[in-house]
This record gives C-alpha cells, sequence and structure tokens, in this order.
C-alpha cells in the first residue's frame, strides 16, 4: 500500500505528479538564466561523486534543478524484518520519514494539505502525519539585490578571485526570519572547504578556510556597513515594527 502510494508521487523523470505542487514556483528571470548558464557544470565529473556514471542533462538544467525547483525525497522507510536470515512474514505496518524541499513563494501548510489530498486519492488507508519539529518556509534573495554585488565584491577584495553566485540550495534552516519576520534580505557566504563532508561523521573545517572565513566576515560586515551609509544597500528602519509573517 505504501510503496504503491509513494510510486504515484514522483514520474519516471522526476516530476513531483502531487496535483498543484508547483503552482507558487516563482519563474526565472533573465538574471537567474545568465547566473545558471555561467555555472561550472561537468556531467561526468559531478556523476562521479555521486556514483553515477553519467548526468544527462546540461548545465542550466542540472543548476535549476538543483536551486530553484522544489522535489519530494523518501528519506527512510522501515518495515517488515530485515535483520540477519529470513522470515516468512507478512509485514503489518509500513512507514517512511518524507521530506520536501520547497522554493520561495511555495507555503509548507499549502503543499502538506496537496500532499494530503493526493494520498487520500491513490489510497485513504494511508495516513500522512507532520512530523513533531515543524516545518521551515523557503525563502531565496533576488540575485540582483544591492547587498549580493556588495558582499561578492567585499568577497573578491579579500579572496583576488570574484566568488560564484548560488541563487540558492536545499537545507533545513529558519532563514525565512530575516525576510518575513525582520524584513531584510538574507545571504550566505560560505567558508568550508569543498570536502568539507557537511553532516557526515568526517566533518570537518580546515584551519586554513577557518581563519580564511574571520578575514572574509570582517571584509563583508565593513562592506555592508559602508553601503548603508551611504545609502546603497536599504536599511530596516530603526524602532518600526517588523511586517507581518506571510502566511
Amino acid at each position: 500500500m505504501l510503496v504503491h502510494v509513494l510510486a504515484s508521487m514522483v514520474d519516471p523523470t522526476g516530476r513531483v505528479t502531487v496535483d498543484g505542487f508547483y503552482d507558487d514556483v516563482r519563474p526565472t528571470g533573465p538574471v537567474e538564466e545568465q547566473l545558471l548558464a555561467a555555472m561550472d557544470f561537468d556531467s561526468k565529473a559531478f556523476a562521479a561523486t555521486m556514483g553515477l556514471p553519467d548526468l544527462p542533462m546540461d548545465g542550466p538544467t542540472y543548476w535549476r534543478r538543483i536551486m530553484l525547483e522544489p522535489y519530494f525525497n523518501i528519506s527512510g522507510f522501515a518495515s517488515g524484518y530485515v535483520g540477519p536470515g529470513a522470515k516468512t512474514i507478512i509485514p503489518a505496518r509500513a512507514e517512511c520519514r518524507v521530506d520536501i524541499r520547497l522554493v520561495v513563494d511555495q507555503r509548507t501548510a499549502d503543499i502538506f494539505e496537496k500532499v494530503k489530498a493526493h494520498v487520500a486519492r491513490v489510497d485513504p488507508r494511508v495516513q500522512v502525519l507532520p512530523r513533531g519539529f515543524g516545518t521551515m518556509e523557503p525563502t531565496r534573495t533576488p540575485p540582483d539585490h544591492p547587498a549580493v554585488g556588495v558582499v561578492a565584491r567585499a568577497v573578491a577584495a579579500w579572496r583576488g578571485v570574484s566568488p560564484r553566485i548560488v541563487l540558492s540550495s536545499g537545507g533545513s534552516l529558519p532563514n525565512a526570519v530575516w525576510p518575513d519576520v525582520l524584513g531584510v534580505p538574507h545571504l550566505t557566504v560560505p567558508y568550508a572547504n569543498a570536502d568539507e563532508n557537511n553532516h557526515g561523521p568526517n566533518e570537518n573545517l580546515s584551519l586554513e578556510r577557518f581563519f580564511d572565513g574571520i578575514h572574509v566576515s570582517a571584509q563583508v560586515f565593513a562592506a555592508l556597513a559602508e553601503a548603508g551609509a551611504r545609502g546603497e544597500v536599504p536599511r530596516a528602519t530603526a524602532g518600526s515594527p517588523p511586517p507581518a509573517p506571510r502566511r
């Protein structure tokens, strides 16, 4: 029952089949398309890091799917007997954990209801339950926001090379606090080495990247302060109430 329901939710091309799933996905504009086309992409090299023979797509398609499209992921499945040997049984219960990576303008409550409706149509015997720790709303700062250029120039001033502007990335962080509650843009400047093995048992940060991050942070903060003083970057008005969170 559960396998049948899960199989009905994503087609062989990776497209999520839940009705209305993509309704609120923000279309890409010319600035986003230009940045997507400029991103490095080597299909065989990228595939090798994932244990795949190849990635049959071009660079803009790959980066668009990674950064700007939502996805439905089965992060765990449990049922029956999976210990040593064999047991000729029929499992009495099956459950799975699902996470859905949303993109800007999608709302978690809306997608949850659409998933529930899909499951109810396919097999109403399968329950859909929210996870205990809640949800996090997706956000994305436009790449042509004035602060993006200020930060990019500050990084280049210290590193000596222009940074790559990444439109968005998948993750589970409460970033929506900045734009939705405080009314200010959110930007991330990563410092870690490429082989940091994030969340792995051997997660690491090289000392070079650690100290480099301190210098980059100082450069970015100073540049933003100077740009704000010149009026190049809009700042939240002191003492004004924050905007109401979007729901």
